[in-house]
Formats: C-alpha cells, sequence, structure tokens
C-alpha cells in the first residue's frame, strides 16, 4: 500500500507506475492522479504543444527523414491532440515519429515508452500478441 500525495488516499502499490528514481520503484502519485495532473497541465496551456513544435522545428532533419513537412507534422500532432498514438498519455518532452522500418511509411507520433515498445519487439505483432498472452497469464491475482 501507498499514499498518493496528490489525492492523499492510501492504495496498492499496483496503481503507481514505476519510477526506478524512487526508493519503493514507483511514482509518488497514483496513476489516476498523473493522468488528472496531466490533463489539467495541458489544458491549461499550449505549452507542451508549442515545446513539441519548437523541438521538431529546430530538429527538421528528422522532418526529412520521414518525409513529412512541418504542416503534415503539425496536423499529426493536433489530430493526436499531443497524445501518444498508442497510450493517449501527454508526454514531458515531446512525440517521437513512427514509421514502419519496412516500408517507411509514417504511422503516427508515439511516446518514448511506446515507440521503444514497438522497436524492441521488431513490428512483430506475433511477439507482440505474445507477450500480451505472457503477461496475463503472469499477473499476480
Amino acid at each position: 500500500m501507498k499514499t498518493c500525495n496528490r489525492c492523499k488516499e492510501n492504495k496498492p502499490i499496483a496503481e503507481f507506475h514505476k519510477n526506478k528514481a524512487n526508493k519503493d520503484g514507483h511514482n509518488n502519485r497514483c496513476a489516476r492522479c498523473t493522468v488528472e495532473y496531466n490533463n489539467e497541465r495541458y489544458k491549461k496551456s499550449d505549452s507542451m504543444r508549442e515545446y513539441q513544435k519548437k523541438y521538431w522545428t529546430d530538429n527538421n532533419r528528422r522532418l526529412k527523414k520521414y518525409g513529412l513537412s512541418q504542416l503534415e507534422y503539425d496536423k499529426m500532432l493536433e489530430e493526436q491532440d499531443g497524445r501518444c498514438k498508442i497510450c493517449k498519455v501527454v508526454p514531458e518532452k515531446w512525440l517521437y515519429i513512427d514509421h514502419c522500418h519496412k516500408s517507411g511509411k509514417v504511422r503516427g507520433l508515439l511516446c518514448l515508452q511506446c515507440n521503444t515498445a514497438l522497436g524492441n519487439f521488431d513490428d512483430n505483432i506475433d511477439r507482440l500478441q505474445a507477450a500480451i498472452v505472457y503477461l496475463k497469464n503472469n499477473m499476480p491475482r
């Protein structure tokens, strides 16, 4: 059990995202409060979206690498509401351009964790499904 430093509720440790920087290995806010906090922060200003636009403008070579114009990137960012296309989280820094390694086609904008996960599974659907089955069969009850 752990107490969330935002809602002050005592909750099971499973309701806190992992964070290696903390002694107990989990965030100090529960997952629900983390999402609420990020949503509030994002709604208060467009600073995150502006930060993302600035990052990709400053790193225009990445846009060229994937055959995207700044306008196309901005449109994708707007369509996804500045959120990862998989987990729907607003990242702390920016979203990465996800692409198919075989065709080179851009699929969307992802947070670091989701982009890395797909890369680690070599975009292999069978391996991803096997990982899902593994997790379902090995989760503590």
